[in-house]
């Protein structure tokens, strides 16, 4: 009796504790997989008040300040609905909200999925599934956040799941591979890594064949030898109030609202790892976001790695963007961003972030990028969008050495509310020139490493990625999708694209003489040598299930997917991919 009643007094004191406070955390995150960004496009659509910002993930504070934009007294029944499930979505304070103003937040993500596809010989990289790594969800996932006040809040969590390497993938020495191999002359990757680094001590591995992705069926159960070590795959410390934020984090981020991809920032990686201060007004936006990367390729059993070319050197993107909104049917945004790459450190004078980039012209420590966005919404439910990218342009007084680089994308999209839900449809294209993103002394291709435990040791594997546009330079895509979605309810969508991409990647050269050395002067058009054609047709589907308990959340989902792809002359590959799934919250 004596338990029991200890029982009854902590729960009582407990809930005395647990007073919600009128405000929570401003600086909380909203991450980029919330239906908020959606959701909340969608309602502007509806009330021809353009778009909010495409500067993304917001904060609470911030999506709160779009919100409030919003005139509740004219609201049809569908925007209604939008607005009342974005206002839940967005309410400041976390899980639980203390009478001290401390906040906690615990969630628990269970998701089981499984995987088949028909073509187990061609299409074996992850890259070759339109639900790859990126999509894919860990079987279960902790969630933990912390808030104390108003402007104060930490956030990370825990995986366990399947990683993307497994034990018996193809895992060679990077010199070895059949992809360096296709290449002739002194060509590398990009300014990352040397053609002639010493394989016989420094050894860069690289994964040509997953075998998670290769076999015909998989599920996101883990066998023991391919459990993740890359969580948390988001991580966040912020501070921030109802107009600004600062935080450093471990996340997703975006620039731009393309259905493709956007051009100097996209969302298309797990997570970056990144500096970020913003304010925004009603009217006007700023932003300052570095991003940090990974030029270290792990040397197994080499204590002397950092001597190596190119590990020696730091590499920071450096990003300044403006946004304006001009009343309520046009926005745009203007970014300067500069690559910054130095052999012995970072040096903070070239870091202010209210400098002129392109003024930094020491082309062996920078390589900058300039960029012009619009969304132009001239009546209720149109939006038509665009941006342009400028890597290299020739001025009046430079000769033609170097080849011109830039990318550019343009969109109509469609919103209107159907029933108690929302249809949109959007049609967009973009194309990029070979050399975008490519230099010889700095450019914009990353990469990352992954610990994997594989039958023949343990490596550490060497990624390479855009920054910007996933497909990267010499790239012409078009894309058409079709998206209805209730509100807490139900979302379909099917999607198109088409794309005809040049030889340009991370393993071709950017020189006409197959030298990486040599200065970036292939001035063909996109695209340019051996074409690569591709189309991918997908449905893909969720429906949330009715709360059977108030404290878990139900989903199932699926998708099904149809890829063909021709390269050269060559005969067409095909695949069938299919996923299905079901997920829990607690």
């Amino acid at each position: 009796m004596s338990k029991k009643l200890l029982v009854l007094v902590i729960v009582i004191v407990l809930a005395g504790s647990l007073i919600w406070a009128s405000e929570g955390t401003y600086a909380e995150i909203i991450p980029l997989g919330s239906p908020v960004y959606q959701e909340m496009d969608a309602l502007y659509a509806l009330e021809n008040m353009g778009t909010p910002s495409n500067s993304r993930p917001w904060t609470k504070g911030e999506a709160q300040m779009i919100l409030n934009r919003i005139d509740v007294e004219t609201l049809t029944n569908t925007g209604r609905h939008l607005y009342d499930h974005i206002k839940e979505s967005i309410e400041p304070g976390l899980r639980w909200q203390f009478s001290d103003g401390f906040g906690l937040g615990v969630n628990i993500d269970v998701t089981g999925e499984m995987y088949k596809h028909t073509n187990t010989e061609e299409y074996v990289m992850d890259t070759d599934w339109v639900y790859g790594f990126e999509r894919r969800s860990p079987l279960a996932n902790g969630r933990f956040a912390f808030g104390i006040g108003q402007h104060f809040y930490n956030f990370f969590d825990f995986s366990f799941g399947t990683a993307r390497e497994s034990y018996y993938d193809d895992i060679v020495e990077l010199k070895s591979s059949d992809a360096w191999k296709a290449n002739p002359g002194k060509v590398g990757v990009g300014a990352l890594i040397p053609f002639d680094y010493d394989e016989t001590k420094h050894h860069i591995y690289y994964d040509q064949k997953y075998e998670l992705y290769a076999r015909e069926f998989g599920t996101n159960f883990p066998a023991f030898t391919d459990i993740t070590q890359e969580f948390p795959y988001r991580s966040i410390l912020a501070f921030g109030g109802k107009n600004w934020v600062a935080s450093f984090a471990r996340d997703r981020i975006n620039w731009g609202n393309s259905h493709i991809g956007n051009l100097v920032i996209n969302d298309h990686v797990k997570n970056n790892t990144f500096a970020r201060v913003a304010a925004f007004a009603d009217r006007f936006k700023f932003e300052a976001t570095y991003l940090f990367f990974d030029t270290s390729p792990y040397e197994e059993g080499d204590d002397e790695a950092a001597d190596l070319i190119p590990t020696k050197y730091n590499r920071i993107f450096m990003t300044h963007r403006m946004e304006f909104r001009v009343g309520k049917w046009l926005n745009f945004a203007i970014t300067e961003d500069i690559m910054y790459q130095h052999p012995y450190g970072l040096n903070l004078f070239y870091m202010n972030p209210s400098y002129i980039f392109h003024n930094l012209d020491n082309r062996r420590l920078f390589n900058s990028l300039a960029s012009l966005e619009f969304d132009f919404m001239p009546c209720k439910g149109l939006n038509i969008y665009g941006q342009f990218v400028m890597d290299q342009a020739r001025s009046l007084n430079e000769g033609d050495g170097q080849a011109d680089a830039n990318g550019y994308l343009a969109g109509i999209e469609y919103t209107l509310g159907l029933g108690s839900g929302v249809l949109s449809t959007a049609v967009e294209y973009a194309k990029t020139t070979p050399m975008l993103y490519r230099r010889d002394g700095v450019d914009f291709i990353s990469m990352t490493q992954h610990g994997v435990v594989a039958a023949d040791g343990y490596f550490h594997v060497t990624r390479f990625n855009y920054i910007g546009f996933p497909y990267g330079g010499d790239a012409q895509v078009f894309k058409w999708e079709v998206d209805y979605r209730i509100p807490g309810t139900m979302e379909a969508k099917f999607f198109i694209t088409h794309m005809i991409h040049g030889q340009m990647g991370f393993f071709t050269s950017h020189n006409s003489e197959d030298d990486n050395n040599g200065p970036p002067d292939i001035k063909d058009k996109t695209p340019y040598g051996t074409v690569t054609r591709s189309t991918t047709l997908s449905l893909y589907g969720k429906y949330h299930v009715p709360d059977i308990v108030s404290w878990i959340d139900i989903s199932l989902f699926g998708e099904v997917d149809y890829l063909t792809r021709t390269v050269g002359n060559g005969k067409p590959s095909n695949d069938l991919q299919l996923i299905l799934g079901v997920g829990l919250t607690f």
